[in-house]
């Protein structure tokens, strides 16, 4: 009798899969999470630009995230892009950088209200320049991972059994 086994793949409920294995055969398990992550994010020539652009900053991973993309360096997000502009992190260390250029803060719209997060538009000029687009994700990352650690810190409820 064949039984059906659930793999989880990633660790994510969304990505399991039911393997019903033939008589004397073991299921392929062998997937890597980067295959499987680039699974994930639909192809788009400008993502796939702006990645190409970050190549030297390290192994940025696009991310697909409500109707956008998030920009991820070993796991923490430095930038998003939504409708083909690309937007960094910012605080009050590297703020200026973008004001200086020109460039204003991604603003969306809920129940009526304009609400502006802390991430700015990347100046176009430095689209097309691979060095100041790693310059301005550097100062992003860093950016990032000070809201990380001074973000208080939730605790998970843990199950029972």
């Amino acid at each position: 009798m064949l039984r059906a086994f659930k793999v989880r793949l990633l660790s994510h409920s969304f990505m399991e899969r039911s393997l019903a294995p033939a008589a004397n055969s073991y299921p392929q398990l062998c997937i890597g999470r980067a295959k499987a992550l680039a699974m994930m994010v639909p192809e788009n020539p400008f993502i796939a630009h702006i990645l190409d652009q970050l190549g030297a900053f390290g192994p940025v991973v696009a991310r697909a995230m409500f109707g956008g993309y998030g920009l991820y360096l070993h796991g923490v997000m430095f930038a998003l892009v939504t409708e083909d502009t690309l937007y960094f992190k910012t605080d009050a260390r590297n703020r200026d950088v973008f004001e200086a250029a020109g460039t204003g803060p991604f603003v969306y719209e809920i129940r009526g209200r304009k609400v502006a997060m802390s991430y700015h538009e990347a100046p176009p000029d430095a689209l097309e320049d691979p060095d100041a687009l790693v310059e301005l994700a550097r100062g992003a990352y860093a950016a990032a991972q000070r809201a990380k650690a001074a973000a208080p810190r939730r605790l998970r409820a843990r199950r029972l059994s």
